[in-house]
């Protein structure tokens, strides 16, 4: 039991933590040199720009504001306002992420703005998300439902695949919180089925974790942790060594509630050893 307990401590202290492999930053550094290029056209600028904030936000988030701020400041020079729209979308997401909440909110509301007169249906969907996210983790929970329903009502009507998915998984996480599982279940699973008929591989880890979260939560622990399997699985196929830890975890948490001690160690020790290797 000591022994599954540092475990789970361990896991706790590293899951979540990311940082940029050895491939990872060349590339960025490849893109980047292109977005600080001068000598560039404008619009090569912005596409380095945008793929730059992509290959940092979610790895290094102060690296990542610092790349946003400068495609922000170049897009806005530049009056692009389908520019403005994605460079707010990233430079927002790493406030967020450091806790800045009061600047990404007002870093969302100039991106959604833009994208409102830029009338890209895309950026307005998935900047309420962020809004309807961002309003969530300060606890203004029935804003955030309002910004995810507006999120979902753009997707549905133009039909924005990816949109689709996201304003149902973050709807359901938020209705899980709230104890409304059947609710929860129900968003999860049309999103489950959005990213299975319009091959979002890259999602059904995450979905099919939640799902199993809310099994977990309603006792039901075989179907849990047939989803908590399932999410394994995608992770070899859609290789996201952070999403094979939260599997492995997941797995070993269950099996430990089950009083399933080595099944639970094995999962927690598989867990261990890759956070050691990476």
């Amino acid at each position: 039991m000591k022994y599954l307990l540092f475990l789970l401590i361990f896991f706790s202290a590293f899951y979540g933590y990311a940082q940029l492999s050895e491939v990872q930053k060349h590339e960025l550094d490849s893109v980047y040199r292109i977005a600080i290029d001068t000598t560039k056209s404008l619009e090569t600028r912005l596409r380095a720009y945008n793929r730059s904030s992509w290959n940092s936000v979610y790895k290094d988030y102060e690296l990542g504001q610092k790349i946003t701020s400068e495609y922000l400041t170049l897009a806005k020079s530049s009056k692009n306002k389908i520019r403005i729209a994605k460079a707010s979308h990233f430079k927002g997401y790493t406030e967020m992420m450091l806790g800045e909440n009061n600047t990404a909110l007002n870093t969302y509301q100039v991106g959604l703005k833009a994208a409102i007169n830029s009338e890209d249906k895309i950026q307005i969907a998935q900047l309420n998300g962020d809004l309807g996210n961002l309003m969530f983790k300060i606890g203004k929970t029935d804003e955030a439902i309002e910004f995810h329903q507006k999120c979902l009502e753009i997707a549905d009507l133009y039909k924005l695949t990816v949109q689709k998915a996201r304003a149902r998984i973050n709807l359901g996480e938020i209705y899980e919180t709230q104890g409304k599982y059947k609710q929860s279940l129900q968003m999860f699973q049309e999103a489950l089925s959005i990213c299975i008929d319009n091959t979002l591989g890259g999602f059904l880890s995450s979905v099919y974790v939640s799902l199993g979260d809310v099994n977990l939560s309603i006792k039901e622990y075989e179907i849990a942790s047939k989803n908590y399997e399932s999410a394994l699985n995608y992770t070899q196929k859609f290789p996201n060594i952070n999403r094979v830890i939260q599997s492995l975890q997941k797995l070993g948490i269950l099996n430990q509630e089950l009083d399933r001690y080595y099944k639970a160690g094995k999962y927690l020790f598989f867990g261990f050893i890759i956070i050691s290797i990476n």
